[in-house]
């Protein structure tokens, strides 16, 4: 099925929840481990961009990460608290120990996982998950019921599942991608068809496998999911999930949805988690990479100064800084206004003395040139 002019409704814009797994999916990401001190420095700074929910982590593994857990659960933070647990009695026993107000319960509901997961048939894993939502909900707790492997499940597997999640009182229902199988039109498909089938409010969970995960989470937002689930940097297994920084970007920028979050705190926590995580950001990584907003051309520069917007949003849209390189495609306007920066005004002649010097170490180096190369060229140019 194709989907046609998808745009979200006022109604649905106006009810995005953002929910972070960066402390529990994004932990999974190969290598990657959080020290307690960590996590609940990265809680307090999702907490106070705007975060409606972090899945902090799994108390059921105990030890440090139940530590961790339980001591975010003691913040007193302005984002909910939710930990992820198996469809376990114990798991949650372990929860409301730890203190969280809501929990994730989690149960695959394709055919292949729950063979090799859970070595169960699916009406023996409908009745484990049954069971624990009620639990759940008679200890107070909020609940969100996660669907793992959704994309694989047939669809009789996602109403039957989804219905009894309502029934037993779950809050809302995660569809997970977990396999990264999903594109945006099936996401679009399954989105719409348990939206008119059952009446939960839903949440995307979106890996990255194909590189989609963010047009997917989008495409679920468009079509009746409540929440959105991301993490910092799209960290995950394998290629990641859906990242929050581009996610409320896209939200911000393409559609006009300001969830309220402070864009200098959103890059000030990505490049913790990056210097934590060990994960390095790509210079010209969508929304956050450090070099994004540099450019060769002066009028480009100029215009985007002006507050003529050459892309969909400028680097004072996020708290940056426009930058300036010399390299390649600069012309006389980019070497005029980069010696404006060193203070210096050059007149059409001596630009049209130095620009040929200057593409000659561009061409050598095969690379922009420094700073002190530029003013070494202007030195040996005018000074001598």
């Amino acid at each position: 099925m194709f989907f046609h002019a998808l745009s979200p409704s006022e109604a649905i814009l106006n009810n995005i929840k953002i929910v972070d797994s960066t402390l529990r999916d994004g932990e999974q990401t190969a290598g990657v481990i959080f020290n307690k001190q960590d996590k609940v420095k990265i809680a307090k700074e999702l907490s106070d961009l705007g975060v409606y929910q972090i899945e902090a982590g799994i108390p059921a593994m105990m030890g440090e990460e139940f530590e961790a857990v339980s001591a975010i659960a003691k913040l007193g933070l302005k984002s909910r608290i939710m930990s992820w647990n198996r469809p376990v009695l114990s798991d949650i026993d372990t929860s409301l120990k730890a203190g969280v107000d809501s929990v994730g319960i989690s149960c695959p509901i394709s055919p292949i996982h729950l063979h090799f997961k859970l070595g169960l048939e699916f009406d023996e894993a409908l009745k484990l998950t049954d069971k624990a939502i009620n639990y759940a909900k008679k200890h107070g707790l909020y609940v969100s019921t996660h669907m793992e492997d959704a994309g694989r499940a047939p669809r009789n597997f996602l109403v039957r599942f989804a219905l009894m999640a309502k029934e037993s009182g779950s809050d809302r229902l995660r569809i997970c991608d977990t396999s990264s199988v999903m594109d945006p039109f099936k996401v679009y498909e399954t989105v719409t068809y348990l939206s008119e089938r059952v009446g939960i409010p839903l949440e995307v969970h979106m890996h990255n496998d194909f590189g989609m995960a963010t047009a997917n989470t989008l495409v679920g937002v468009a079509s009746g999911s409540e929440f959105a689930s991301v993490t910092v940097l799209g960290l995950g297994k394998m290629a990641g999930n859906a990242s929050l920084e581009e996610v409320i970007a896209a939200l911000k920028f393409l559609w006009g949805v300001d969830l309220g979050f402070d864009f200098k705190k959103m890059i000030s926590l990505s490049n913790y988690v990056s210097k934590k995580s060990g994960v390095e950001i790509p210079d010209f990584r969508p929304i956050i990479g450090k070099k994004l907003f540099s450019t060769e051309s002066g009028i480009s520069l100029d215009a985007r100064k002006m507050g003529k917007k050459i892309s969909a949003f400028s680097a004072q849209d996020l708290g940056l800084v426009e930058q300036l390189v010399i390299g390649k495609h600069s012309g006389p306007k980019a070497v005029k206004n980069k010696f404006e920066e060193f203070g210096i005004q050059l007149n059409d002649e001596q630009i049209n003395i130095i620009l040929p010097k200057i593409k000659s170490k561009v061409s050598e180096l095969s690379r922009p040139l420094f700073d002190k190369e530029l003013m070494l060229i202007y030195k040996e140019t005018f000074n001598s």
